[in-house]
């Protein structure tokens, strides 16, 4: 801005060297030159007045518009921040609710176990059983019964819930009732890939693959190697079911 002032101060300077010139032993003070360098002087400081001038207007200018952008972007973040904070406050409330309703129906459906209440009433004595379990921790009965006439009987899981199988999966697995707990104990740790199923256990009649939400798994029972006198039991082996998922196998 001051390089463009340049001129106006050599006008200055050589006006002020004319009149130096002008003044001397012999010489009188021209009037006409003082005028004209004085007249260069104030042109000279108007125009640096005027280009400072200009220089401060853009400069709050810019500060002004520098700060109004801080401002909205400032408001910008908040309101997405609110927003943010607002839709995870619903996804929690509404996942929270999710699992209430899921732990009432476990607490109800283990109560309902304990006390030996079932839906659905004993199955008769049949070469082909079928029993079903949803997404909560219950059989849709606590006992079997299989005719004694039958050479070996198929038991059929139906899982009647929609939750994948990892995460609330099924299995029917019949041991003698005095393995029930250390079978249960022994699946939780033999791996979702085995069905939660201890490989090459000899306490195992039968059991049928994991399943999840709307699939179907079958075994076979051969009922040579089952003793009438002998109490037998059914559990679901997946991690944390066996305590609950449980009932009795008996031959009619």
């Amino acid at each position: 801005m001051l390089t463009k002032n340049i001129p106006a101060f050599l006008v200055l300077a050589a006006s002020m060297t004319l009149v130096a010139c002008g003044s001397g032993d012999d010489a009188t003070p021209s009037s006409a030159a003082a005028e004209a360098a004085t007249e260069a002087a104030n042109d000279a400081a108007d125009t640096v007045a005027e280009d400072a001038q200009d220089v401060v207007e853009d400069a709050a200018d810019a500060a002004t518009d520098a700060i109004d952008d801080a401002a909205d972007a400032v408001a910008d973040a908040a309101d997405d921040a609110a927003d943010a904070m607002a839709d995870a406050a619903d996804d929690m409330k509404d996942t929270m609710a999710d699992a209430e309703e899921t732990v009432s129906d476990m607490v109800d459906d283990a109560a309902a176990t304990v006390a030996g209440d079932s839906d659905a009433p004993a199955a008769s004595g049949d070469c082909a059983l079928t029993i079903e379990a949803g997404d909560r921790l219950g059989y849709n009965t606590d006992s079997l019964t299989a005719a004694a006439s039958c050479s070996e009987v198929t038991v059929t899981l139906v899982h009647t819930g929609k939750l994948p199988k990892n995460a609330m999966g099924h299995n029917w697995v019949l041991v003698k009732k005095s393995d029930l707990d250390a079978v249960g104990a022994a699946g939780m740790t033999a791996g979702i890939d085995n069905s939660y199923v201890p490989v090459g256990d000899d306490r195992i009649i039968a059991a049928t693959q994991l399943i999840g939400g709307g699939e179907t798994s079958s075994t076979t029972v051969d009922m040579s190697v089952l003793d009438a006198d002998t109490e037998y039991a059914f559990i679901c082996t997946f991690p944390g079911h066996w305590s609950i998922m449980r009932g009795s196998f008996t031959i009619g």
